[in-house]
């Protein structure tokens, strides 16, 4: 099996550990207008050859810790379009080949100091269209590959003097900010 797909009408209220246990080799989890509202930690830790998470339009709030710790291959994560309000600062750990994260149009409204220490690889991240207010200057100190940094359509009042030195692209940020509120 390549793909899991979970579709309109999923009557998992919540992701547990052991969902895939029988289903290790798949590479890619995709779930849209699901009922879940949870997804607890370790929730993908039998599936290390996942490269590839999509979840659209459900329930659930709180991204926890090492929710994919033990997807190592896994490459792209697109948590787009649900109610989540919560990242865990040690969400991403273990996931030291991630490219691409996007949280576009969520309830977020923080970023937890640290969130990105686990992903050295990382080149886009998006959080366009949440109730994000402020940044800390270090959330993206450590990203040598980051190339585009999305907070279109946030709350941003003040944008700090983010420490973007240790990333060996700052001439090529795209670092994106339209519509939010912010202060000269």
């Amino acid at each position: 099996t390549e793909y899991l797909q979970f579709e309109v009408g999923s009557v998992f209220n919540y992701i547990p550990t052991n969902l895939f246990k029988y289903f290790s080799n798949f590479r890619g989890f995709i779930a849209y207008n699901t009922s879940t509202t949870t997804i607890v930690t370790d929730a993908f830790n039998h599936c290390p050859l996942l490269q590839v998470l999509y979840i659209y339009n459900s329930p659930f709030e709180v991204l926890p810790a090492g929710f994919a710790q033990t997807c190592e291959q896994i490459f792209y994560i697109e948590i787009q379009h649900n109610l989540l309000s919560y990242i865990d600062r040690e969400a991403f750990r273990g996931l030291k080949y991630v490219q691409n994260i996007l949280l576009a149009n969520n309830k977020i409204t923080c970023l937890p100091l640290g969130l990105f220490d686990h992903t050295p690889e990382l080149r886009t991240v998006s959080f366009a269209f949440n109730n994000i207010v402020a940044l800390d200057p270090n959330t993206f100190a450590n990203m040598p590959y980051i190339t585009e940094i999305n907070f279109s359509n946030c709350e941003l009042k003040l944008l700090p003097n983010l420490n973007l030195a240790c990333t060996g692209v700052v001439f090529g940020l795209n670092l994106i900010l339209s519509d939010n509120p912010i202060s000269a």
